[in-house]
């Protein structure tokens, strides 16, 4: 058995089958992009951890491959940890067996047969990673966020605590009849990286759920964020009783025809 798989054995049986994806996640929160991959799952345990962490924003793509194919790779690569005949190759495969990847492999959203060229499999893989990638996926949410600027504010404090909850956006400013100004920020689903890592890191999803069950519509997402709390970078929903004397940061993310 390979070095490489004792450790990951070792590390499983003290620390739980999940191990190895607990202790990847809080270094994919703290990257600063839209897509990670994650290569080398290999159990139920870890797909659980991976879902209970990122829920819908996490995809499972299994790569299968026949028996024989994989072990005439392994022989053809000859990488100092693989085994180096078959039933060093079916001991690895029994070992990753018990670790659960069977059902990983049965549970994957989306699987690749890679049975064929590498040239043919390249483009499997690219052809998926546009899907999630493609400029299309920029363009089809539009995401406005606004508040009204009060007497006893200033425009950079309301600007600052909308920037702070969702940083990049393209602001205008409007007058509205009452004499007050509106500021409103306008972006897309990339504008939301920041608030949807805040939303984890604060473990308050299940309330945002509740929230979204009350105002989702099939074409799109508003409510209410307590505009005081933003100021300071801190996320609150205000209660539907409550009126704040400063308002509200009006949110809306509307699916583009």
């Amino acid at each position: 058995m390979a070095e490489a798989g004792n450790l990951a054995t070792e590390l499983r049986v003290r620390e739980g089958a999940d191990v190895v994806a607990r202790r990847s996640i809080p270094t994919i929160e703290e990257l600063d992009t839209t897509l990670v991959l994650v290569d080398g799952i290999r159990s139920i345990d870890e797909v659980e951890a991976f879902k209970e962490a990122f829920g819908d924003n996490f995809t499972l793509v299994a790569i299968e491959a026949s028996f024989k194919e994989r072990l005439d790779r392994i022989k053809a690569r000859k990488r100092a940890d693989d085994p180096v005949d078959e039933s060093g190759f079916l001991s690895r495969d029994e070992r990753e067996l018990g670790w659960g990847i069977g059902r990983a492999v049965k549970d994957a959203d989306i699987t690749i047969e890679n049975n064929r060229s590498i040239k043919e499999f390249h483009e499997r893989v690219k052809n998926l990673l546009d899907s999630f990638c493609s400029t299309e996926r920029g363009t089809k949410l539009k995401l406005t966020v606004s508040a009204l600027v009060y007497p006893t504010e200033t425009k950079e404090l309301v600007r600052g605590a909308i920037e702070t909850l969702f940083p990049g956006l393209h602001f205008e400013e409007t007058m509205e009849k009452r004499g007050l100004c509106r500021i409103a920020g306008h972006g897309d689903e990339s504008n939301l990286m920041v608030f949807h890592r805040r939303l984890r890191e604060e473990r308050i999803l299940t309330a945002v759920r509740a929230v979204f069950e009350k105002v989702h519509d099939d074409d799109f997402l508003e409510f209410m964020l307590n505009k005081q709390a933003a100021t300071v970078g801190v996320i609150s929903f205000p209660a539907d009783t409550v009126r704040e004397p400063l308002g509200f940061i009006y949110y809306k993310l509307q699916i583009r025809d």
